[in-house]
């Protein structure tokens, strides 16, 4: 039985393809702002009573989220985020994914390394306390790696089954641009506040120093 070899890995990321499932529906519908803002507006309410109803902030965490699902972009530069906007709120669901190193596998490239006569090489691409952990120069030792011909494609293949994409829950990122503006505004008043205190203050100082001179 033939046995199809992955293609080596870029210098820069993983040569592991992550095949996801489609999580989101197709985006027919249209997208609708006040629903949207409504869904915002009750999850604000509920954060603010999130103590005393955990249960309701998660539903309506949960309606939202899936509202993203359905109706939201990916922004520039973040791709496994979908996003919804508009003048009141901000909605955000990202998807990140970690990648976990498997040991067995590991272990084999570790002897297809010394069968290949490059086992020094070995300690320069992963190190091992409990469990290995891949080093800060992992990517250049395996771009300069140069095995025998025989085991070239074992090496690179069995190098991009060490490691195992781990999907993990989904998070939700929320803005109340009403809110936050008004927290800035607050925190600008108060800071005024405090500078027109400071000034009357000094304005105080230049006045008694004024009165003692006029006194002497």
């Amino acid at each position: 039985m033939t046995t199809e070899l992955l293609a080596p890995p870029t210098p820069t990321e993983v040569a592991v393809t992550v095949v996801t499932d489609m999580i989101h529906e197709e985006k027919t519908s249209t997208f609708d702002e006040k629903e949207f803002e409504k869904l915002c507006y009750q999850f604000a309410l509920d954060k603010i009573v999130l103590e005393s109803s955990k249960e309701l902030a998660e539903r309506s965490r949960d309606a939202l989220q899936v509202f993203v699902d359905k109706y939201g972009y990916v922004p520039e530069d973040a791709e496994k985020t979908i996003r919804c906007q508009t003048r009141k709120y901000q909605a955000s669901v990202t998807r990140p994914t970690s990648i976990e190193i498997n040991d067995s596998r590991v272990e084999q490239f570790q002897r297809i390394c010394r069968r290949g006569r490059i086992a020094a090489l070995f300690p320069a691409i992963f190190t091992r306390n409990v469990y290995y952990t891949l080093t800060p120069g992992a990517d250049k030792a395996i771009e300069d790696a140069k095995p025998s011909a025989k085991f070239k494609e074992a090496f690179h293949t069995l190098y991009a089954l060490c490691f195992v994409p781990k999907p993990k829950s989904p998070s939700l990122t929320f803005v109340d641009f009403e809110a936050e503006k008004e927290k800035r505004e607050a925190k600008e008043a108060e800071k005024k506040a405090k500078q027109e205190e400071k000034k009357a203050k000094q304005e105080e100082k230049r006045l008694a120093k004024k009165v003692g001179k006029a006194s002497a």
